[in-house]
């Protein structure tokens, strides 16, 4: 059994009824300066919640008071517990259950049964995530992507002067994009820069793309996040007038989507050109 610790950044809280996991994590976390604290149910976490921060939440998909994907959703729309770092754990999870889970807010899922040390990598890349905006770059103090601006001491994004509440996941998609604006992001290269951790799948990015766009739709910037079908995504300097039947599926072509150019090449092998992809190298 761990102590517990004031320092809330020290602080995980598993909200399941498997205590042998408890333990292994406890275990497995006590060399990094964290503590697990359990609670069995939606209610005792709630208690725990208001009066204990945590840095990172475990939340089990089945409790017996309520669903995991329930109690997530009353989580993420109540101000105090909304940025609360949240890796779900499911049972029997289709690839819909994980959408629909992180669409809800979650920052990660984990399939059961857990493997422990699996845990303990994916909890230990969502904490470097979290610590990730403390970090100062004095030599560029902004991104200017057209109207879209990164302050990178700040980490605080705008369109034409206008904050943008994104998550943190999000927020980090949109400054890794900024960061090479027309360059042709994979899915893979996407996980490894912001998920910190090439065991979460590809898919995920098209999660965090589709409420990306729906967090910039209401400046009208969401067009400038483009999908290079088969490839993955860039962002372009400016919002681009989209067609009435415009699809948000990941791989939708783009009707008014200029060519990629010769050159625009995201380590990926593939040399983008107007009339298609083509691997360097071929006649």
């Amino acid at each position: 059994m761990s102590s517990t610790r004031d320092d809330a950044s020290c602080r995980v809280l598993l909200v399941d009824t498997n205590s042998d996991l408890r333990n292994r994590l406890d275990f497995l976390l006590g060399p990094h300066g964290l503590s697990v604290e359990m609670m069995s149910s939606c209610e005792e976490a709630d208690g725990f919640l208001r009066a204990n921060p945590v840095s990172v939440l475990l939340l089990s998909s089945t409790l017996p008071d309520r669903s995991g994907l329930q109690y997530l959703k009353l989580l993420r729309s109540d101000p105090a517990t909304r940025s609360v770092p949240l890796i779900m754990l499911g049972m029997r999870a289709t690839d819909i259950d994980v959408a629909l889970t992180l669409d809800a807010g979650a920052d990660d899922f984990v399939h059961k049964p857990v493997s422990p040390k699996e845990l303990e990598r994916r909890i230990l890349a969502l904490l470097r995530r979290c610590e990730a905006p403390t970090a100062v770059q004095p030599e560029r103090s902004a991104r200017r992507v057209g109207s879209l601006e990164y302050d990178e001491q700040t980490h605080r994004i705008s369109y034409h002067g206008t904050p943008l509440a994104l998550r943190r996941t999000e927020a980090g998609l949109l400054a890794c994009l900024m960061a090479a604006p027309g360059r042709v992001f994979t899915r893979s290269q996407l996980v490894r820069r912001v998920c910190d951790s090439e065991t979460v799948h590809e898919r995920v990015i098209d999660v965090h793309i589709r409420r990306l766009r729906a967090l910039l739709q209401p400046v009208g910037a969401d067009s400038m996040i483009d999908t290079v079908r088969g490839v993955g995504y860039r962002l372009l300097d400016a919002p681009q007038p989209q067609p009435a039947d415009r699809s948000d599926a990941p791989d939708a072509e783009r009707v008014s989507r200029p060519a990629v150019r010769d050159g625009d090449l995201g380590q990926t092998g593939i040399l983008m050109r107007p009339d298609g992809p083509e691997l360097q190298g071929s006649p």
